[in-house]
């Protein structure tokens, strides 16, 4: 009884398997390198003198329209155009 995986193979003789071969290959170097590279630009940000000390900012809430979940009298939630009631 012939079974369809000793028709086809993924290696050998099928140009078809040693391209997915290489393409898979091709994938995890080119993966690695992504992340090799991502952990380099997380680590560049994270370190990255800011030109100030944030310990020294003043920080000052103001509440008025440029407050995205300000609601007006109205019901209307302000910046979004949804109606609450």
């Amino acid at each position: 009884m012939e079974t369809l995986y000793a028709k086809i193979r993924l290696g050998g003789r099928n140009p078809l398997g040693n391209v997915l071969m290489v393409f898979q290959f091709a994938m995890a170097i080119l993966l690695g390198i992504a992340s090799a590279v991502f952990y380099r630009q997380m680590h560049f940000i994270r370190s990255k003198n800011l030109g100030y000390n944030p310990d020294q900012v003043v920080k000052i809430e103001i509440q008025g329209v440029r407050d995205v979940q300000q609601e007006s009298r109205a019901g209307f939630a302000v910046g979004t155009g949804a109606f609450r009631l």
